[in-house]
């Protein structure tokens, strides 16, 4: 479990942070850390320490850039006086960007000095592009690094989950079908950036438009529910499916990527899934393969077809495909596998018409201080200006 100890609720004389004030927070967190580490059970329960949540988007408290700093260092101070080892999550705003407050305030302030990881939340808003990706979040962070010196920290995302009325006819496929597909799609994105934890956040009872999983007509879960519980399941190396053999649905194994809130919508279908297709006829296979399938991207929008690999070791890799295209850029990229340097990638790229060309990278899986897995994303992407097939995907690891 994330243990939130809320300290916007510590008392305060008339809303003044005073020294009075820094003594009571000083005091709680160092309490909660002892309290951690006399209960050996509890502690091992307890994942990491979150100081509080939404500073940005708290109106009863209006705090400032440089409270929730000074609030954050006397937090972390305090529980890292009593131990080391007990991880402590960065403020974490409602969204990258932050909605009354700029998080890129906040990293330029030194935030990071201040906790073991950088917490986010994400609502349909991890796409490489989107304005509130965690992309935006890494590429602050890495300028407060360049200009100040703050330490870089890995991702974690403390929130996530869905809004059925995103999803509002022009502006993508409606119904629960398209809540099961972005389940998907976001487990696939959140590891692309390097993310090693995250918490679905739903409310229950009769509240129909917010988030994953409501609980209306005799608290039974919808469709979604279920949906989230296979989107985070493994993939390990075993399922690659890397020769396209299997049939594939665009959105459980090999992710179709597509742009959340795009207006280029016909018919409820993405332009990026209706120009992408995973074909068995045997006409556009990679040389000596062994079956009929490939990958085949349309000409049109520029597309990213990801695959997750989970239950990796700490090991060299190395990653190999085809291609064939007749015109424009393929990449071969790898992403998400250093958790700790979570906007890294390795890649390869062809402008090579007419012909097959093995394209290969290499990378090693580094885990951050909490997470769980070694993990990496495959993508494979095309500019889109004409035809491009991929195929016999393969993945070898050093001994």
């Amino acid at each position: 479990m994330v243990l939130q100890v809320a300290a916007e609720n510590i008392p305060s004389s008339a809303g003044q942070h005073d020294a009075a004030w820094a003594a009571r927070v000083t005091h709680k967190f160092t309490l909660v850390a002892r309290y951690l580490l006399a209960n050996p059970g509890i502690r091992r329960a307890v994942a990491w320490l979150s100081v509080c949540n939404e500073p940005d988007y708290d109106f009863d408290h209006n705090w400032t850039i440089d409270e929730v700093v000074r609030l954050q260092a006397l937090a972390y101070q305090a529980v890292k006086s009593v131990s080391a080892d007990i991880l402590v999550e960065g403020a974490t705003f409602a969204d990258p960007v932050g909605k009354r407050l700029s998080f890129d305030d906040l990293l330029k302030k030194g935030i990071t000095r201040y906790c073991d990881f950088i917490g986010f939340h994400c609502y349909v808003q991890s796409a490489d592009t989107h304005r509130q990706s965690p992309a935006i979040l890494l590429r602050n962070m890495r300028a407060a690094h360049q200009n100040f010196g703050w330490p870089m920290r890995p991702l974690v995302c403390t929130e996530t989950g869905l809004k059925k009325n995103f999803f509002d006819g022009r502006r993508g496929p409606t119904g629960w079908q398209a809540l099961a597909h972005w389940q998907y799609f976001n487990y696939m994105q959140l590891a692309r950036f390097g993310v090693s934890r995250c918490i679905y956040f739903s409310l229950g009872g009769t509240v129909d438009d917010m988030c994953l999983v409501e609980y209306a007509n005799g608290f039974r879960p919808r469709p979604s529910f279920a949906s989230m519980i296979a989107a985070v399941q493994p993939r390990p190396m075993s399922t690659l499916n890397g020769s396209f053999a299997i049939q594939e649905d665009k959105f459980s194994n090999w992710v179709v990527c597509y742009g959340p809130g795009s207006p280029l919508v016909v018919r409820n279908q993405y332009p990026e899934w209706s120009q992408s297709s995973f074909q068995r006829d045997g006409r556009h296979c990679a040389p000596a393969a062994t079956d009929s399938g490939y990958l085949q991207l349309d000409r049109g929008r520029p597309k990213a077809v990801r695959r997750v690999l989970d239950g990796l070791s700490p090991r060299p890799y190395r990653v190999t495909a085809w291609v064939h295209q007749q015109g424009g850029t393929a990449s071969l990229r790898v992403l998400g596998f250093d958790q700790t340097e979570c906007d890294r990638l390795v890649e390869q790229t062809t402008a090579a018409v007419g012909r097959w060309v093995q394209l290969q990278v290499q990378f090693q899986p580094v885990r951050s201080l909490i997470g769980v897995d070694h993990r990496a994303v495959i993508s494979l992407e095309h500019s889109g200006q004409a035809m491009c097939w991929w195929d016999s995907v393969g993945v070898t690891a050093s001994r």
